[in-house]
């Protein structure tokens, strides 16, 4: 008899009693992976990788018959292909007279062992190159039908190292290129050495000091994200009631406050979601400023952007006629205001498509099929989100500026190219300008078109023809630049290369 009644108060309660549960559920799971920058985890994965290099190596030198081949060059195409398919280099030395020994294979050009000494004994060694740090092992083999000694150098990668065209080094463990970003090699003697198969010590790993990303179990990733996912859907109900029962602009408040606080313990706590672990998150592929530090923050803001304009939209309804407080001057200043939001806010979308293209490592050149990843689906996701989020809100920006100019409406299109020159020109000195200009320009036309309510693509319902429309405008309007950025990008890479043959052969 109270199952309807029970019914009617279960959606919510329970979506904040799963957010909770999910949350105190998380917290068990990183106290049992507790998979924090760890040293005894990679510990264990580069002896393995090391021991698993040693083995394959021991397997290769013992096959006599493949070294004889090797040291006269009359291998066959696929044993060749097999001995370069190894991860360790792979170099044989005959014993001459002279002091100079020429190396007689090797299986791949990355860096040269040092010079064959055959008054050594058999042994194993970590040594630093200029391309990275080797653990390298030299076995003297005895070949049949050969009189003279061949040295064998195997170097199994430990860590790689190279110059980037910023001329900073970057490095990356060979076992795990991620592992770089929670350990790195010690001078000094630490709890975590690594022995190669023989149990000798060879090196020393230490855990970051300071690690550059906060790391957790995938488990406890997905439930704190599921358990947010509960506690803002929960949150979207609070609003909508509120905005039943009290004002629309208590709701819109109320649900934009909760997503922006969300969003700054986000950033103040990275740690809670540990997102930064992942690729996606990653600001060498992408980052603008402090606020979109990565193509995945990026995402993140578009979607929570998106929401709180969407809900406004849905609340509010077609504007008919502006709130009651604002009248007289009140209408004025509000409709001048939402000249300059509408404006900045236009500049700042254009900039962020443009970074997105230009200031990326993300691909959007699709005549080159093959250069998309899927950083380029996430990237146009971010794009229609982007776009979806500005025509509702200069929707609702458009409202107040036409209320002011009611019997006037040309006006309008004056008065916002006025003002945006005029803050044009007051930025003389930057160097977007001469983008901002034909964005200034668009924002006219685009003002123009969405004004005429008399057309079927503004009614409020949603047709075909509507939506067809608009996605017409913006995908042109995106199109455009994209190009232009594709182009600044490849003028950019083009000086890159030259500088760097400038270096090469200077």
């Amino acid at each position: 008899m109270k199952f309807p009644l029970l019914h009617s108060h279960f959606p919510k309660r329970s979506l904040l009693l799963f957010a909770g549960g999910l949350f105190a559920l998380s917290v068990i799971t990183s106290y049992y992976f507790r998979i924090q920058p760890s040293a005894e985890y990679h510990q264990r994965l580069l002896q393995q990788y090391i021991r698993d290099q040693e083995e394959d190596s021991e397997e290769l030198l013992a096959d006599s018959m493949l070294m004889r081949k090797l040291v006269l060059q009359s291998q066959s195409v696929e044993e060749l292909e097999y001995v370069i398919s190894k991860r360790y280099g792979l170099f044989l030395y005959a014993e001459t007279l002279s002091e100079t020994h020429e190396p007689l294979f090797w299986n791949n050009q990355k860096i040269l062992p040092p010079p064959a000494d055959f008054a050594l004994r058999d042994t194993q060694y970590f040594q630093s190159f200029p391309n990275g740090y080797y653990l390298v092992s030299k076995k003297t083999l005895q070949l049949p039908g050969m009189s003279n000694n061949v040295i064998a150098h195997v170097m199994i990668p430990v860590q790689h190292k190279d110059i980037v065209s910023t001329g900073i080094p970057r490095r990356e463990f060979a076992h795990d290129p991620e592992a770089i970003n929670k350990v790195e090699l010690s001078d000094t003697p630490t709890p975590y050495g690594i022995k190669s198969a023989s149990g000798q010590t060879h090196f020393y790993i230490r855990r970051l000091a300071e690690s550059s990303a906060a790391t957790a179990d995938i488990l406890t990733v997905i439930l704190r994200l599921i358990g947010l996912l509960f506690l803002l859907v929960y949150v979207h109900m609070a609003a909508d009631n509120i905005t039943r029962r009290s004002r629309v602009l208590y709701g819109v408040l109320f649900l934009a406050g909760i997503l922006v606080l969300v969003r700054a313990l986000m950033y103040a706590f990275p740690q809670l979601f540990a997102l930064r672990q992942f690729e996606l998150f990653d600001s060498r592929i992408y980052a603008s400023n402090n606020v979109n530090r990565s193509l995945g923050d990026l995402l993140i803001n578009s979607i929570l952007t998106c929401w709180i304009v969407l809900f406004t939209w849905y609340s509010v309804g077609p504007l008919r006629r502006i709130p009651r407080f604002l009248r007289g001057k009140k209408k004025m200043i509000a409709g001048v205001a939402a000249v300059f939001i509408l404006i900045f806010l236009t500049f700042q979308l254009a900039n962020v498509v443009r970074s997105l293209v230009a200031d990326s490592k993300i691909s959007f050149n699709v005549t080159e099929f093959f250069t998309l990843n899927i950083y380029t689906i996430v990237g146009f996701i971010v794009l229609a989100l982007i776009s979806l989020a500005f025509y509702y809100f200069t929707r609702l920006l458009l409202h107040f500026i036409f209320a002011v100019f009611r019997n006037n409406p040309v006006y309008v299109y004056f008065i916002i190219g006025v003002i945006g020159l005029i803050f044009l020109t007051l930025r003389m000195g930057d160097q977007q300008v001469l983008f901002h200009i034909p964005v200034l320009l668009w924002l006219v036309l685009y003002t123009l078109l969405i004004s005429q309510e008399q057309f079927i693509i503004n009614s409020f319902r949603a047709t075909v023809a509507g939506i067809l429309f608009w996605i017409f405008v913006f995908s042109i309007s995106l199109a455009v630049v994209i190009l232009h950025a594709n182009r600044e990008n490849e003028i950019r890479v083009r000086k890159l290369i030259a500088e760097k043959y400038d270096e090469l052969t200077d």
